[in-house]
C-alpha cells in the first residue's frame, strides 16, 4: 500500500512541477530565442504556448508580467491566428473568473484596451462571433470584479470605444446582448452628472440613448428586463441635469413615451422592470413625466400602475 502510494505520488509530482517550477524554462524552450513570435498563423509553436498557458491556469497569476505581454501581442491584432486568439482569450476568461485571484486587477484597464476591445469589433463568421462572445464575457467579469477606482479607469477606456460597444447591441446572439446590458450598466454607473469632466459627453449620450432604448423591443424578454435596469443607470447617473442637457424635455419625453408602452406588457417580469425603471427616473423631469403618464393612463389596461407612478412624482416633489 505504502509503495503504491509512493509510486502514485512520484508519477504525479513531475507533471505538477511542469506547470509550477518549470513554467518559465518550458516557455523559454518553446519560444527558443525567437526574436519575434509570428502570431499570424496557427503554428506548432503557438499551439504549444497556448497549451502551456492552459495547463498552467492554476498558477498563471504568478507569471503575469510574462504572460500578459504575450496575450497583448497575440490578441491586439485581429489579423492574428483566430484559433490562437480564442485560446488566449479563453485563458484570460478563466483567469478573471477565478474569484480567489486578484493579481490581474492592476492590469485590467490595459487588458481592456489592448486585448478585449479589439476583439469585440464585428467581423463575419462563426469563429469571429466566438471571439466576440469570449471578449465580452471577459469585460463583463472584469467590470464586476475590480474595485471602484479600477472600474473607473476601465470606464474611461470604454467611453472612447462607444462605437464598438454599440455595434454589439444588435448581435444575433442573445448571450451577447444580455452581457452588453450589464456592461453598459456598469459603464454608466461610473458616470457622475456633477463631474466637470464628463465620462460620456452630451453628444455621445444623445446618440447612445435611442440604441439602448431599442433593446426594450428585443426578441428576448430577459434582455428587455436587463436593459430596463441599464436605462435606469443612463438617466440616474449619466444624464446631466435636465436644465442643461435636456432643456426642452425632448430626450426624456422620448424615453418615457416608449417605456410606457411596455408597462402593459403581457410578461409580468418585463412590466415590473419597466415600472421600477419609470419609478426611479420620475425625478429627472417631474413635469414632463406627469404629463406623459397622465395621458397614457386612459389607454392602459392597468391604470392603477400609472396612478402609482404619479404618486412617485408627488413623493419626489
Amino acid at each position: 500500500s505504502s509503495s503504491s502510494s509512493s509510486s502514485s505520488s512520484s508519477s504525479i509530482a513531475p507533471t505538477a512541477r511542469i506547470y509550477t517550477d518549470l513554467f518559465m524554462p518550458t516557455l523559454k524552450k518553446i519560444i527558443n530565442d525567437t526574436k519575434k513570435i509570428d502570431w499570424s498563423s496557427d503554428s506548432e509553436q503557438l499551439r504549444l504556448i497556448v497549451t502551456l498557458f492552459r495547463r498552467s491556469a492554476h498558477v498563471i497569476h504568478k507569471h503575469l508580467p510574462v504572460v500578459l505581454p504575450l496575450m497583448r501581442e497575440c490578441c491586439g491584432d485581429v489579423d492574428n491566428s483566430p484559433q490562437t486568439r480564442i485560446g488566449m482569450l479563453s485563458l484570460l476568461l478563466q483567469l478573471v473568473e477565478r474569484s480567489n485571484t486578484s493579481e490581474w486587477h492592476r492590469y485590467a484597464a490595459n487588458l481592456t484596451e489592448k486585448v478585449v476591445l479589439p476583439n469585440m469589433v464585428w467581423r463575419n463568421g462563426d469563429t469571429a462571433a466566438t471571439i466576440r462572445l469570449t471578449a465580452i464575457r471577459i469585460l463583463d467579469r472584469v467590470m464586476t470584479s475590480v474595485d471602484a477606482d479600477c472600474r473607473e479607469d476601465i470606464a474611461r477606456k470604454l467611453s472612447k470605444a462607444l462605437v464598438t460597444l454599440e455595434t454589439c447591441l444588435d448581435e444575433s446572439d442573445t448571450r451577447i446582448r444580455m452581457l452588453m446590458a450589464r456592461v453598459f450598466e456598469a459603464l454608466l454607473s461610473c458616470c457622475s452628472s456633477d463631474d466637470n469632466d464628463l465620462l460620456i459627453d452630451e453628444l455621445a449620450l444623445s446618440k447612445l440613448y435611442p440604441k439602448l432604448l431599442d433593446r426594450l423591443d428585443d426578441s428576448d424578454d430577459e434582455v428587455r428586463v436587463a436593459f430596463a435596469s441599464t436605462l435606469g443607470a443612463l438617466i440616474c447617473r449619466a444624464f446631466p441635469p435636465a436644465e442643461s442637457f435636456d432643456r426642452t424635455g425632448q430626450f426624456f419625453s422620448y424615453i418615457v413615451k416608449h417605456s410606457l408602452i411596455h408597462l402593459d406588457d403581457s410578461n409580468e417580469d418585463v412590466s415590473n422592470a419597466i415600472f421600477k425603471f419609470l419609478s426611479d427616473v420620475a425625478f429627472y423631469n417631474p413635469k414632463v413625466f406627469s404629463e406623459l403618464v397622465t395621458r397614457a393612463r386612459t389607454r392602459h389596461t392597468t391604470p392603477e400602475r400609472c396612478d402609482a407612478l404619479l404618486k412617485c412624482v408627488e413623493n419626489d416633489t
